[in-house]
């Protein structure tokens, strides 16, 4: 059983986990909280780092900065009450049970980069809150709480304002170094027309190296965390008996190590499953400078037959509910029926 933040309404599926999920509430957890996967990447930070040495990463908070703890942070936390939300073990045979929790492994491990594209800081500074918590400090308990809903210190229902410490959220978030203007982006992309497709693609940090930008692709800069996520899915790939499941955690986990997802997006669209996964880079949010780059997020679900069943009524009134959309007739689809998997999370090129 899981304990999330927040209610969720699923016409049809049963609620498993939200680990990395960006512009989401995350997982809360219990008191005391333990430490989550994306606490991991103080270690995992510098075997990512080890592959681009020769490139500067952006440093974390000094030490010596104030960490003042907002004083309604137990208000603040209390907006978003514990949900126990489990599924019907019915629902799925032994094999499809094993798959489902090597999933909900590999979707923990984008705790650990979530965190570190929020911000480089996040991690080492949860570490410290968390050492407050061991100190006793008044209201130190709630503030690690409400630091693991927003994943990291600034709160997103406040404009991103921190409730621990001073510091302003980067715009670029960790995707960028935090020094980083938009005139000198563009000027370097003018100056380097070359540069310019890996600079604004979705999968690649930029960082500096000396007197340059350079391009990482996340394939590289995340490369111990996408490791581990990637072998739970050839696992869980090995062990459900569906086909459609088997096809899109394969190219799934591929994915991971080219950076080129086309083909597993392909195959999750054609994905027919009791068991649904999204994972990996999709939501540009967290990029507030200029939106290019993806952020990764993972939700799994189980598919309640039954409920889905009631939903299928609904797809005979779909050619109704297209002819009368308040848009041209050349962008309806007239073709549309309760089979069709229509969902473009992610736009091709």
């Amino acid at each position: 059983m899981h304990t999330i933040s927040w209610r969720m309404l699923l016409l049809g599926a049963v609620f498993l986990g939200l680990p990395a999920l960006a512009c989401t509430p995350a997982m809360k957890p219990s008191s005391p909280p333990p430490a989550p996967a994306g606490a991991r990447a103080s270690s995992a930070s510098s075997s990512s780092s080890s592959s681009v040495s020769s490139v500067s990463s952006i440093p974390p908070a000094s030490s010596s900065d104030p960490l003042a703890i907002a004083p309604d942070v137990s208000q603040r936390l209390r907006q978003f009450p514990p949900t126990h939300i489990d599924y019907d073990r019915a629902l799925l045979d032994d094999r499809e049970t094993r798959a489902l929790g090597l999933l909900i492994e590999a979707a923990r491990e984008l705790d650990e980069i979530f965190a570190r594209q929020v911000a480089e800081e996040v991690p080492s500074m949860r570490e410290r809150v968390s050492r407050m918590v061991t100190d006793r400090r008044s209201n130190a308990l709630s503030a690690l709480e409400y630091f693991d809903i927003q994943v990291g210190p600034w709160d997103r229902l406040k404009g991103n304002e921190p409730f621990i410490g001073r510091r302003p959220k980067p715009k670029g978030a960790g995707f960028y170094p935090t020094d980083l203007t938009k005139d000198e982006f563009e000027k370097w992309i003018a100056a380097h027309p070359g540069d310019k497709d890996a600079f604004q693609g979705l999968f690649t940090v930029i960082r500096r190296d000396g007197n340059r930008l350079v391009a990482i692709p996340y394939s590289q800069y995340y490369q111990p965390a996408l490791t581990r996520a990637a072998d739970r899915l050839r696992q869980a790939a090995a062990v459900t008996g569906n086909a459609s499941l088997k096809t899109f955690l394969t190219k799934r986990a591929d994915a991971f190590a080219t950076d080129d997802y086309f083909a597993s997006d392909v195959a999750w669209m054609d994905l027919d499953s009791d068991i649904e996964v999204t994972i990996g880079p999709y939501e540009v949010y967290e990029d507030e400078l200029f939106n290019y780059k993806a952020a990764y997020e993972a939700f799994v679900t189980v598919r309640d037959k039954t409920e889905s069943s009631r939903l299928a009524g609904y797809a005979t009134h779909l050619p109704d509910m297209e002819r009368n959309l308040p848009i041209p007739d050349a962008h309806k689809n007239f073709a549309r029926n309760g089979c069709a998997r229509r969902r473009a999370r992610r736009k091709f090129s």
